[in-house]
């Protein structure tokens, strides 16, 4: 799962600059397209304009010429004089010289001719241009001479009575330079399109058939950027507008638009959207490749070492943090939780001795309170083994019960009372946690978890064998004793043989199947020899007020199990906590203890926490 959102990652990249490319592509070349099909409606205007005023200067210069009294007395005598002729070719309204003129009767045949020959019939009384001025009106067309367009520009002539004497005709040829000027007035390229025959000075890439076809659009884009761009209507540079120039007549007046440059730009923003997806896309992959090699070699350590400690115990030692990088956090947490398992099978070593705070556990409690006897459970003098965080916490329990256990120490035996010195028993054996917590039926014995870990233990494969039936439970005795006086546990030899107390009163012989060398007596102690053997109670305030808190929660737990509260008093509460603190600050070299109390398999228990700080 983790890879995999990687893997999304990684994907999401390419996505989201393609929907980048596609968004932004159709988003600018919607804003910069729209001003220059404007332009180029704007410039074929202005070309249209300029045209106009072309025309309109020419038919004044055709009037200006045949109002002259040379050109009307040249046209009375069918013959141009030189007078006549600089009249006609004469610059007027800012236009250049005509290139031609002639005179025509009033019968539509040329009477004289100046300039360039315009190879034209002698009779022109068809052409509109000739036909509309004989009848008195001033107007222009055109004239194609060799397929070039010729502008002509008639008016009407009379004579010195005011009698109509014909025509004057005035014509320009269409060349780069009157065709140029178009373009200076539109502002954009200007071309004249007649035929097959294109006057105008094209652009770099523009051939005449693309004019002569007159397509709206055409041309590639200034090719800087490769096949770029891509994911537009049309990627054609120039933007066509034309106009008819005469009606009737083949010939239209062309204008371009050059868009290379709005092109251009939606090019450099796909490459860069292309460019930068791709440096994006190598630069994560590259993060992704480099965070699972810091993350593989981590947990390659961390999977070693927690199959070594399943396979060799705790004892394998702690998880080196070298090497874990980012894992460290990780690995310090599983190094606390190696440091509350107990040592591995079969040593009573400590797996760890460095930990600043540590949990140690010990068996739950049994489900028959404080009472029982005090023979099961492990001897805490000091020849006893030190405390282990598997070690069972075992409290002071009510001298009016008796505890079921394999451990537990048959009376004496009825007969002549034996000297003290020779009662006295052998010290119990230490039995393990394990067996002492399944054994005991009450008390404290089980107050505490012996294995914190262990439900994240591998089971064994060993099987362990079937145990023992239970032997058969003693009768209680009832005997009468001052409780505050009067314990039972394991006498040392030393005690008894100072003890001046009676003997107790013989029982009957136990079952044979109960006899153990390791007796258990039951004897009146006086004060001081308690008070000799009592640990010394040096609590402090805040020590004192938490053993109270702890007995207090521990009581409600019982309750709340429904467990048996009634014998539980807290001296001997406290008693039990401070031997057990103290084996666990030697053990451990910890400043003090701390208690938790918790329910475990629906028992109160405890457990016991050094503080090193």
């Amino acid at each position: 799962m983790f890879q995999f959102r990687f893997v999304l990652l990684a994907l999401l990249i390419p996505v989201a600059g393609a929907a980048a490319l596609l968004g932004g592509t159709g988003a600018i070349h919607g804003i910069v397209m729209p001003p220059y099909e404007a332009t180029s409606s704007s410039a074929v205007s202005a070309a249209a304009g300029a045209v106009a005023i072309f025309a309109s200067n020419t038919v004044d210069a055709a009037a200006v010429a045949a109002s002259d009294p040379d050109v009307a007395n040249a046209l009375v005598k069918k013959k141009l004089s030189p007078k006549a002729e600089a009249a006609l070719l004469a610059k007027s309204g800012g236009l250049d010289a005509p290139n031609f003129a002639f005179l025509v009767g009033v019968d539509g045949v040329i009477v004289g001719k100046s300039g360039a020959d315009p190879k034209l019939p002698d009779d022109v009384a068809g052409m509109s241009v000739v036909a509309e001025a004989l009848r008195g009106l001033s107007r222009d067309g055109v004239w194609m001479q060799d397929g070039v367009p010729v502008h002509l520009a008639a008016s009407a002539c009379y004579d010195n009575d005011g009698a109509l004497g014909g025509a004057v005709v005035l014509g320009w040829v269409y060349t780069q330079e009157l065709v140029a000027s178009f373009g200076r007035k539109a502002a954009a390229p200007t071309f004249v399109v007649a035929g097959e025959m294109v006057l105008g000075s094209l652009p770099v890439g523009v051939a005449p058939s693309d004019l002569v076809q007159r397509n709206q659009s055409f041309g590639e884009p200034t090719p800087s950027y490769g096949p770029l761009p891509i994911l537009v209507p049309d990627a054609y540079r120039y933007l066509l507008a034309s106009l008819p120039l005469y009606p009737g007549e083949p010939i239209a007046l062309v204008t371009l638009v050059d868009r290379d440059a709005a092109y251009s730009g939606l090019a450099g923003l796909q490459a860069g959207i292309l460019a930068g997806t791709g440096l994006l896309l190598i630069l994560v992959l590259g993060i992704i490749a480099s965070a699972l090699r810091a993350m593989n070699r981590p947990l390659e350590l961390i999977t070693e070492h927690l199959s070594q400690v399943q396979q060799h115990g705790g004892n394998v030692g702690i998880l080196p943090e070298a090497g874990l990088g980012p894992m460290l956090r990780l690995g310090k947490q599983i190094n606390l939780l190696l440091q509350t398992m107990p040592s591995s099978r079969g040593t009573t070593a400590p797996l760890f001795g460095n930990s600043a705070s540590t949990s140690q556990d010990l068996p739950p409690a049994s489900s028959s309170s404080f009472g029982g006897d005090f023979a099961s459970m492990p001897s805490t003098s000091s020849s006893a083994a030190p405390a282990s965080p598997s070690t069972p916490v075992s409290l002071p329990t009510s001298p009016s019960r008796s505890m079921p256990s394999q451990a537990a120490k048959p009376a004496v035996p009825p007969g002549p009372v034996a000297p003290l010195a020779a009662q006295a028993p052998k010290p119990a054996p230490v039995v393990p946690a394990a067996q002492a917590a399944g054994a005991a039926g009450g008390g404290l014995l089980g107050l505490f978890d012996d294995d914190p870990l262990a439900a994240f233990r591998v089971p064994q494969t060993k099987t362990a064998p079937p145990a023992a039936p239970p032997a058969p439970e003693p009768e209680p005795e009832q005997h009468t004793m001052q409780p505050e006086a009067t314990v039972m546990f394991q006498m040392p030899e030393a005690l008894l043989q100072a003890s001046s107390a009676p003997a107790p009163t013989p029982r009957p012989a136990p079952p044979a199947a109960l006899l153990d060398d390791n007796r258990t007596v039951v004897a009146q102690v006086p004060h001081e020899l308690l008070a000799q053997v009592a640990p010394k109670n040096d609590v402090d305030a805040a020590d004192e007020a938490h053993y109270k808190e702890v007995y207090e929660k521990f009581v409600q737990t019982r309750i709340e199990c429904g467990e048996d509260t009634s014998d539980l008093t807290f001296d001997r509460f406290v008693s039990k906590l401070l031997k057990n603190r103290q084996q666990i600050i030697e053990k451990h070299k910890a400043k003090s203890v701390r208690f938790q109390v918790y329910a475990k398999d629906g028992k109160a228990a405890l457990r016991a926490l050094p503080v090193r700080d």
